[in-house]
């Protein structure tokens, strides 16, 4: 019908399976109604992949950033997750991630992306135990380090009073 592919399994005109090869050359197709399944692996080449979805479920316990293969060179990207929220007064964006600059995972609640190499100051972190494989640094002249619910003991490290245990 006119400049426009129709499918029929032989009488639900528009719902068909297809069990071979198909390729769109089409430069533009403007929607896939309905629900699509696609049972065997999805390519897609381009420069941006828009998923507007409520909910993303991904089987692979694995997500790979920064290409398909080993980078022949140092591109000095960041590598992580961008996020966007709003903190009650403002549009915010966050980044998580490896600091290709520092060779350090970071966090940033008040990012500025600038082609993928991320900036802003640094966010806390919340976690349980922490376990320490190596040496720990304090890159702080002011860096303190605080014990019990309610600061009870602080070891604190000033640059001109060194070490105090208060």
């Amino acid at each position: 019908t006119g400049d426009k592919f129709l499918v029929s399994d032989g009488g639900s005109e528009g719902r068909a399976t297809l069990d071979q090869l198909v390729t769109l050359m089409e430069s533009s197709i403007d929607a896939i109604g309905g629900n699509l399944t696609v049972t065997g692996n999805l390519t897609v080449n381009g420069t941006t992949t828009t998923v507007n979805s409520t909910t993303t479920t991904v089987d692979d316990p694995i997500f790979t950033l920064g290409g398909d293969s080993a980078p022949g060179s140092d591109d000095n990207k960041d590598r992580g997750i961008e996020f966007r929220y709003h903190n009650g007064s403002a549009a915010k964006v966050g980044f998580f991630g490896f600091d290709d600059s520092t060779s350090a995972f970071t966090f940033i609640p008040d990012a500025t992306n600038s082609s993928e190499v991320f900036s802003g100051t640094v966010g806390n972190f919340v976690v349980g135990d922490i376990s320490v494989a190596d040496d720990m640094n304090m890159v702080s002249d002011s860096a303190q380090i605080t014990f019990g619910t309610d600061s009870e003991i602080t070891l604190s490290h000033s640059h001109n009073n060194g070490l105090t245990l208060k």
